[in-house]
């Protein structure tokens, strides 16, 4: 539908009014796939109309603002919430209840990967695990068995998870050909994978686990999704 409304002659941008609880994963899916100058802008609010003092009549005028912004051509999709203005790519929910309640890992701006041609992501399953301390493999091996076509993997500091666990990752990464991006379940910072041995990020990294750079897990799960369904390598859109 955003797409349409793009390529429409009198539309100068588009603004999608949208729920905050799944709003990241909506705004860089659209971010893969919107080419050309006119901006894209999400918002929608944190506390309900009929309360005594709303946000969404305001966030509503920051994402007017933002989308009728000449100096916002041709940067993708924005999030206007709460007095701010975010680049989709980093975006994530920060807080559950207060209405300046995203943040992101992108503070300085983005560079976006080149925009994908639209395909639907509904028939693309790709799965989020956490990692803890003790995971087992099978958490793993289950969702491979059961028909994930990529996995993101959440795990704990820089990108690190255990030895057992991380086995799996590289088994489902090499011997099943299966994306396998890891995260953080830490809210701020890069996944740089910096860590050595069995589990560490940089060990992962050499053996073709992909690191989310300054993505969380949703939206990492989006850009391996956009991948699958569109024949692209996963590691171009990170």
């Amino acid at each position: 539908a955003v797409l349409r409304a793009l390529g429409r002659a009198e539309v100068s941008g588009v603004i999608v009014t949208h729920g905050t609880d799944s709003m990241e994963e909506t705004a860089i899916a659209l971010d893969t796939f919107v080419s050309g100058n006119k901006p894209v802008v999400l918002t929608g609010a944190m506390r309900p109309h009929d309360d005594p003092h709303p946000d969404g009549p305001s966030n509503l005028t920051l994402a007017v603002r933002t989308a009728t912004d000449a100096h916002n051509r041709g940067k993708g999709v924005f999030v206007a919430f709460g007095g701010k203005v975010f680049h989709a790519r980093g975006l994530h929910k920060a807080d559950t209840q207060k209405e300046d309640g995203f943040a992101t890992n992108c503070p300085h701006g983005v560079k976006r990967p080149a925009p994908l041609p639209f395909k639907p992501l509904r028939d693309v399953r790709v799965d989020i695990i956490a990692a803890y301390p003790g995971a087992p493999a099978t958490l793993i091996d289950s969702s491979i068995d059961n028909g994930a076509q990529g996995l993101v993997i959440e795990g704990m500091g820089d990108g690190n998870i255990g030895s057992t666990f991380a086995d799996a990752a590289v088994r489902a990464a090499t011997r099943h050909h299966v994306p396998v991006v890891l995260t953080t379940r830490v809210d701020a910072g890069q996944v740089a994978g910096v860590y050595g041995g069995a589990g560490g990020g940089a060990t992962l990294a050499e053996k073709g686990i992909i690191s989310s750079g300054p993505l969380r897990a949703g939206q990492s799960r989006i850009l391996v999704a956009a991948a699958l369904a569109t024949g692209t390598d996963p590691r171009k859109l990170f």
